[in-house]
């Protein structure tokens, strides 16, 4: 066809109303004006129904063959949800979900900034998946995890991290209020064992 018919494709979308309109400028007007589309029938582009009734208007037949397209293996990771805020040295989960267009094993791995929080093997079913991890909240501050999936055969890697942070408190306290000096010794003995800052007043 001659360097004029060269174009780049666009591997992010599909404008079959376009690629219409290009079949129509090749007809030549001396035999029965007929196009014929093969197509998966995945077009994101354009608008394919205006495009079919404006050559129907002007007597073009549109023969449609559509093909089967094998689906290809992703699984990505599409987001990790966690509380909005946690205190320092508690325990919360963050849950990493994943979504697979097929089902197949994997690992799924969760990170922050200190390294690895914990890697696993899982089994993805086809649609999403979420997998729980219990986490250890850090120093004060925006606590950042990333979450990644790595199975054979994925077709597309740029979705397989996500992100997500938590926002760490300092550690809770307790004000114990004594009514007699040693009253409340034993309480806050408790309560600072399981990692609370506890203050003592006596109200004498």
């Amino acid at each position: 066809l001659g360097d004029v018919y060269k174009r780049q494709v666009d591997d992010q979308a599909s404008n079959t109303p376009r690629g219409l309109r290009l079949a129509e400028s090749l007809l030549t007007g001396e035999t029965k004006q007929r196009i014929v589309l093969v197509s998966d029938g995945r077009t994101n582009a354009g608008d394919l129904q205006a495009e079919l009734e404006r050559l129907r208007a002007l007597g073009v037949v549109v023969d449609v063959h559509t093909v089967e397209v094998a689906q290809s293996a992703d699984a990505a990771v599409a987001g990790i949800d966690v509380p909005t805020g946690v205190n320092e040295g508690e325990s919360f989960t963050a849950t990493v979900e994943v979504v697979s267009t097929i089902a197949g094993s994997a690992v799924v791995e969760l990170r922050d900034e200190g390294g690895t929080i914990e890697t696993r093997q899982v089994d993805l079913e086809a649609g999403t998946n979420r997998f729980d991890f219990e986490v250890v909240a850090g120093e004060p501050g925006l606590q950042k995890l990333e979450a990644s999936v790595r199975m054979t055969g994925d077709a597309v890697a740029a979705n397989n991290t996500s992100s997500g942070a938590v926002q760490v408190s300092g550690p809770p306290g307790v004000l114990v209020v004594e009514g007699q000096p040693g009253n409340g010794s034993v309480l806050a003995g408790v309560l600072e064992s399981a990692g609370i800052e506890v203050s003592v007043v006596d109200v004498g």
